[in-house]
C-alpha cells in the first residue's frame, strides 16, 4: 500500500494539538518531517499513525 504524505496543518488535526506542537514532535525526532522545498514541510501518514499508537501503548490502562 502506498504512503500519502500529510501537511503540518492535517497532522495538527489528526493529534489533536497546534502547528508548534507538531513542529515540536518534529525537532525532538518522535515524528519525521519531509521537505519538499524551503516553505513545505509534510509528514508520512503512516508516521502519524505509529506515533498514534505508541503513545496508545504508553497510556496507562484505566483502573477496572
Amino acid at each position: 500500500m502506498q504512503d500519502r504524505f500529510v501537511t503540518v496543518d492535517e497532522a495538527s488535526r489528526l493529534l489533536c494539538v497546534c502547528k508548534t506542537s507538531v513542529f515540536n514532535l518534529m525537532k525532538n525526532g518522535e515524528l519525521r518531517r519531509v521537505k519538499l522545498s524551503t516553505n513545505k514541510t509534510v509528514l508520512l501518514a503512516s508516521d502519524i499513525q505509529n506515533f498514534i499508537q505508541r503513545k496508545a501503548a504508553e497510556a496507562t490502562p484505566a483502573a477496572a
